[in-house]
C-alpha cells in the first residue's frame, strides 16, 4: 500500500527547524513564537476559507512528496547559523 500525504496547510513558530520548511503564505503561515492572538488568526483563515486551504495544502504536499529523511538530513547538516 502506498503512503498517502495528507496535503493540508501547517501553522508553524518562528522558532524551530519548522519555519525553514514552510513558505509563508504559499504554503503555511509561519507565527511568532508565543503570539496566541496571530495563532488564532492562522487557524481562523484556514478555516473560513476553504479555497485558501486546499490551494496551500496542494503546495504544501508539493514541496514534500519527493523529500526523504537523508535530504532533510543534509539539509539541516548544512545549514548555516
Amino acid at each position: 500500500m502506498k503512503h498517502k500525504l495528507a496535503g493540508l496547510p501547517v501553522i508553524v513558530s518562528d522558532v524551530g527547524g519548522p519555519r525553514d520548511l514552510v513558505q509563508h503564505g504559499r504554503d503555511g503561515f509561519i507565527t511568532k513564537a508565543l503570539d496566541a492572538g496571530e495563532l488564532a488568526e492562522a487557524i481562523g483563515r484556514l478555516t473560513e476559507d476553504p479555497k485558501l486551504r486546499e490551494r496551500m495544502g496542494g503546495l504544501a504536499r508539493g514541496r514534500v512528496e519527493t523529500r526523504d529523511w537523508s535530504e532533510a538530513f543534509e539539509k539541516f547538516w548544512h545549514a548555516s547559523p
